[in-house]
């Protein structure tokens, strides 16, 4: 029989999410590195990274709103 730990469910969950963001914080540096490589002050490419990130959002937030619930059928209140 193994004496090693096992980790649970969760840690492996936080494990997971944790590895997402770091990616995810990697991207958006490598993004904003390209557009001040392009000649873009630093100051506008994290207002645009925040504005695609914002976009992004509120796509998903219509989607979420609009699609998820389909209207009522004519006549009904």
């Amino acid at each position: 029989m193994s004496t090693g730990t096992r980790i649970s469910n969760a840690e492996r969950f936080g494990c997971w999410l944790g590895r997402g963001w770091r990616a995810y914080v990697r991207r958006e540096r490598r993004v904003s590195g390209c557009l001040v490589a392009q000649g873009v002050p630093t100051p506008a490419a994290v207002v645009l990274i925040w504005g695609g990130e914002g976009a992004g959002g509120g796509v998903w937030v219509f989607f979420f709103l609009f699609f998820k619930h389909p209207p009522p059928p004519e006549g009904v209140k």
